[in-house]
């Protein structure tokens, strides 16, 4: 560089806007960048003349072209992530790698808390929050008949046949009946999930045989020819998915149905149901008390729910009127169907939910004060960092990226523990788990894994900041060389911890010890 070029002076704003972009550039690059860039302005420059000759055109030129520079900085982003992130992540891994016994603690506690979240998302995933599996799930219904004790119960046939041909706001209504029995035909004898369900039923569910058909209007009457229509799992294993379904005729109860439709993958309504048959070829009772029929409906296009549960209880007054003596319904109960299903579950599953989430948050709480303990082990090595030029969000990165580990790691063990724990959950309460066939680890509960491991390695990271982000540097320097312990607001910060953790700990225990008092006294009643 000559005497002149150091005696220049920085020029227009066109290279002050160089400088501030500069910033930006990844530090390895930016002094070569920044010479170059400035070079190439500087050369322009001297072809157009002296910046206080340039007409405006050249100076809007001049900063138009800096302006570029700020795209090539963008563009070397990549180079940022290679020498500053996985620089974090190679010190971060060793660190973790020195400290052995810390890190299988804080993974274990931390997959324990993540992996009972996950399996209990998954369960209220597939329970609470998707809908039904059926076309416009919003509009399926369920009805009940309410009694003079403001019970609801299920139908007698004769007020079903009266809701059936009274109401004008569902588009479609049926009934059904679920029993297990024996079930003859197919490649050995089972034991088989049969409904026996009115003409309307899979127009209601708004499905229908992927394979042959559903029931004609003539066979949904007494005297009509026996028809079954089978699930997907059923003609698979029973039937050896044979295309000709005629061929295999099915023994039920002494009668053969001969085999006219195979249901889609999936479906199974009512819950488990293997079979569906016409509920019109058996003989109902002509009471009004003989109850047993469960009811759902399909809303007609525009209809509210306020308005069919309006409509239906103006009938159930009627009936009550007319049949006094013969009836024992008051009203109609009309609720969505996926609220039927899930009855008092939800509840149940909410608390359990909100159980496992406190376990989280005493793991958490276990592991920041693990990290805390590392943290005023490793307190010199951040003070000379930060001597050395570190900023606190510099060192801030570092916590969350060795926490980011942390929490991957604890993911990846909780989703393992999930899945046993879900198949554990199933096959001790499949019967009583609405939906039960839809629970399971999928994508949704891998994403909400994922982000609640993000948001726990974001949490323990930035949870040191409050013991270090406020201490002074110089005198954090002099404690270290003097082997000082540890600042009192580290020890106030892990008071606060394990009071926390105390008092969550407690609120579980008060919790389990409630439940294992009400199953003792459960257990105690004579049925």
């Amino acid at each position: 560089m000559t005497p002149s070029d150091k005696n220049q002076k920085p020029g227009g704003p066109h290279l002050w806007l160089i400088g501030f972009i500069g910033v930006i550039v990844p530090r390895r690059l930016r002094a070569d960048w920044r010479q170059e860039w400035e070079a190439e302005l500087r050369y322009r420059e001297a072809l157009l003349a002296e910046w206080d000759r340039l007409n405006w055109r050249h100076k809007l030129d001049l900063l138009w072209r800096s302006t570029s520079a700020f795209w090539d900085a963008l563009w070397m982003q990549t180079y940022r992530w290679e020498d500053e992130m996985m620089q974090d992540f190679r010190y971060g891994v060793r660190m973790l790698w020195k400290q052995p016994g810390f890190t299988l603690i804080a993974v274990f506690t931390l997959a324990l808390g993540i992996g009972a979240c996950t399996a209990i998302f998954s369960v209220v995933d597939a329970v609470l929050l998707r809908q039904l599996p059926y076309p416009q799930p919003e509009r399926i219904v369920s009805l009940r008949e309410v009694d003079a004790q403001s019970r609801q119960i299920t139908f007698s046939d004769r007020n079903f046949q009266d809701v059936r041909a009274r109401n004008q706001t569902l588009a479609a209504v049926a009934q059904y009946r679920a029993q297990v029995v024996t079930v003859l035909g197919g490649s050995e004898p089972v034991r088989a999930q049969v409904s026996v369900v009115s003409r309307d039923f899979f127009q209601v569910l708004g499905i229908q045989p992927v394979i042959g058909r559903s029931f004609l209007p003539e066979e949904t009457r007494i005297g009509g020819d026996p028809v079954a229509v089978v699930s997907a799992g059923y003609w698979e294993k029973l039937l050896d998915s044979r295309s000709d379904l005629a061929a295999t005729p099915l023994r039920i109860d002494n009668t053969l149905y001969t085999v006219v439709g195979v249901m889609p993958r999936g479906f199974n309504f009512p819950q488990n149901a293997d079979i569906w048959l016409p509920i019109e070829l058996v003989e109902s009772s002509p009471s009004r008390t003989s109850h047993g029929r469960r009811v759902i409906g399909r809303l007609g296009e525009g209809v509210t729910l306020t308005q069919a549960r309006a409509e239906l209880s103006t009938i159930g007054k009627q009936l009550r009127q007319e049949n006094s003596k013969d009836i024992d319904l008051v009203d109609f109960a009309v609720t969505p169907l996926q609220e039927a299903m899930v009855g008092s579950s939800s509840q149940t599953l909410l608390v359990i939910m909100a159980a496992v989430a406190v376990l989280l948050l005493i793991a958490c709480a276990n592991v920041a004060n693990l990290l805390l303990a590392q943290m005023n082990a490793r307190q010199h090595e951040f003070n000379v960092r930060a001597a050395l030029g570190a900023t606190p969000w510099r060192l801030a990165r570092q916590f969350v990226t060795e926490s980011l580990l942390l929490a991957v790691l604890a993911g990846g063990f909780g989703v393992l523990l999930s899945i046993w724990g879900v198949q554990a959950l199933l096959s001790l309460n499949h019967d009583n788990l609405p939906r039960a066939e839809e629970i399971g680890i999928d994508a949704r509960a891998l994403t909400f894994t994922f982000a609640l491991s993000t948001l726990v390695a974001v949490t323990l990271g930035l949870v040191p900041l409050l013991r270090f982000g406020r201490n002074d540097l110089q005198s954090s320097l002099k404690e270290a060389g003097r082997g000082t312990v540890a600042h009192p607001a580290s020890h106030r910060l892990r008071g606060s911890l394990v009071v926390t953790q105390v008092a969550l700990t407690s609120v579980l225990l008060v919790g389990a010890g409630l439940l294992g008092k009400s199953f003792v006294k459960l257990l105690s009643i004579d049925p």
